[in-house]
């Protein structure tokens, strides 16, 4: 299976997780890393 994202994809999750990790909801602003398109 391929594990390459789509840039339409990450970009949708992203905005569906308000640029928040759904687990502990810290914002990406606020992250030392960008977040992978699974931690949204």
């Amino acid at each position: 299976m391929s594990r390459y994202v789509p840039d339409s994809l990450r970009l949708e999750v992203a905005q569906r997780a308000n640029c928040r990790c759904e687990y502990c909801k810290i914002a990406e602003q606020f992250s030392f890393f960008s977040f992978h398109v699974e931690h949204h």
